[in-house]
């Protein structure tokens, strides 16, 4: 095991997986019956999954 750590391949990983869940998400939602309150948590926890991203993103990119 002499595999080196690259964390620009390891945050890009984790940027694949994240659209990929975020992607499926969207689609269950989309076709998924739910009560109001339920999808509205549901959009909320996906609006700061999102944000959370998007800073998590702008702070990597900072520091290259």
């Amino acid at each position: 095991m002499n595999e080196t750590f690259n964390p620009q391949a390891a945050a890009e990983k984790a940027r694949d997986a994240y659209r990929k869940t975020a992607t499926q998400f969207e689609e269950l939602a989309k076709n998924t019956q739910m009560p109001g309150a339920m999808r509205a948590i549901a959009e909320m926890n996906l609006a700061q999954t999102r944000e959370a991203y998007e800073h998590s993103k702008n702070a990597h990119g900072s520091r290259t």
